[in-house]
This record gives C-alpha cells, sequence and structure tokens, in this order.
C-alpha cells in the first residue's frame, strides 16, 4: 500500500510539472531589446553566467541538459547560458542552495521564481538596462553569505532583509518599490560602497554610521549615494565618502 502525503493527505505522488520541486528555482531570460533613443536594436547577445558550490546540472523547460558541469567542475568554475533575442530560455536550476554567484552579461530580461533559501549566495549582479521581474529583494533573508549586490530595474521589497549581513558592496539603481530604515545596514561594517538614492528607503543615516563606528568600523565608505529621503546633518542628496577612526566618523574632506 503507498503513503499518503502529509501536506496534501493524497495518496501516492502528485506530479505537477507547474509546481516547483523541492530546492528548485526558474530563471526564464532572454536578450534585452533595448531603446537606445533612435530605435530599437539588441545589444550583444545577453548570457547568465553562474557558479556553485557544488556539481549541478541545468534544464530547460522540458527537461533538455542546459549544462553539467559534474565532470569537469572546480570551485571557480562557470557556466555560461547563452540568451536568444527573440525566445524565452526556461533554466531549471535543482540546487539553489549551491549557488553561489549569478551575474547577468548584457542587457537581458529576468523572471524570477522561487528565487530564494539561496544558503551559498555571495554576489549577485544584474546591471543590465533589461527588465527583471518577480525579484524581491527579501531572498536575501536566507543568503547568509551575500557580500556583493548590484542590481538596476526591477527590484522592490523591504531592505530589512539585509539585516545581519556583512555586505561589502550594495549597489541598487531604479529601484523605487525598495523601501525601508537605512539602519538596516547598521551590522555592515565591512561596506565600501553603498548606493540607494533611487530607492524609497527613509531614516538617519547618521544614526547609521554612528553604529557601524561603534562596532569598529575602521574601512572608508568611498561611495554613499543617498537621496532626499533619508536625513543627514552633513547634507543633503547627493555622493559622499566617509572616513571611519577610533568609533568616530566624518566626512572626508
Amino acid at each position: 500500500m503507498g503513503n499518503y502525503c502529509l501536506v496534501t493527505k493524497l495518496k501516492e505522488a502528485v506530479q505537477n510539472d507547474n509546481l516547483l520541486k523541492m530546492g528548485e528555482c526558474i530563471l526564464t531570460a532572454r536578450t534585452a531589446v533595448v531603446n537606445n533613443g533612435l530605435y530599437l536594436k539588441p545589444k550583444n547577445s545577453g548570457s547568465l553566467d553562474l557558479a556553485f558550490s557544488t556539481p549541478v546540472s541545468i534544464y530547460t523547460a522540458d527537461w533538455e541538459l542546459i549544462e553539467s558541469n559534474v565532470s569537469s567542475y572546480t570551485a571557480t568554475t562557470v557556466v555560461k547560458i547563452a540568451l536568444p533575442v527573440n525566445t524565452d530560455v526556461k533554466i531549471h536550476i535543482i540546487k539553489k542552495g549551491d549557488i553561489q554567484s549569478v551575474q547577468a552579461i548584457g542587457d537581458v530580461n529576468v523572471s524570477f521564481n522561487g528565487f530564494d533559501y539561496l544558503d551559498s549566495l555571495g554576489s549577485l549582479e544584474f546591471n543590465t538596462n533589461g527588465v527583471l521581474s518577480n525579484l524581491d529583494i527579501n531572498f536575501l533573508k536566507e543568503s547568509d553569505n551575500i557580500n556583493y549586490v548590484n542590481i538596476k530595474n526591477g527590484v522592490g521589497g523591504d531592505i530589512n532583509a539585509v539585516s545581519g549581513k556583512n555586505l561589502s558592496e550594495f549597489r541598487i539603481y531604479n529601484a523605487s518599490d525598495v523601501y525601508g530604515d537605512i539602519e538596516a545596514f547598521s551590522a555592515c561594517t565591512k561596506i565600501t560602497i553603498l548606493i540607494i538614492n533611487t530607492t524609497n528607503i527613509t531614516g538617519s543615516v547618521d544614526n547609521l554610521l554612528d553604529a557601524l563606528a561603534a562596532s569598529g568600523k575602521t574601512t572608508t565608505i568611498s561611495s554613499l549615494r543617498i537621496s532626499d529621503k533619508v536625513t543627514f546633518s552633513k547634507g543633503g542628496a547627493g555622493s559622499y565618502s566617509i572616513v571611519f577612526s577610533n568609533g568616530t566618523w566624518d566626512v572626508a574632506s
């Protein structure tokens, strides 16, 4: 006799290819067609470059093998998936918790499904003129190893997701749907670049810098870009360089 599913209470397995499988995420992507001001034209063919902490296999929507780096895998292996202009590539990643880095090369459109619980993720770069869909900054909550984020176009969510992370660089552009308090970065003692001037992040920059200084931060924030939605005793919206020494901070002259 078969067993009953603890979740559905149904007997035997439920087969539904529209449901994500355990530990799976799907990235649907294509090279973007970008308006350069005169006419629409595709840029150079884009790609997604992915690195993993363990060997992986990556499949299309029809479960055709795109890439398997089991036999040739090394810690620095990057899987490069070329993206056509007029056709979506649906990329199934079975062990999403082993993703170490994702980088968009060129201008690409990407839609995300199940992009969370990325335990090994250290670097994410989508600095693209394409469109990102269904990307919520909350995916960072489970990414304790994250140290580099560079995202442009299409991300939203509460910046509190970075609380407790030790980011070194955090750059988000055209991100008016990102909100929350800037003090979420108060544990980021390694931060050297913080660009949030196109977000709806609020709060006190002074409180953030006080917390970083009190935590023993000594490295300079070479680029702090803020909007007028935050308050700062040293000025308004703009770009600043912040130096730290002996538990204090100041704007570099």
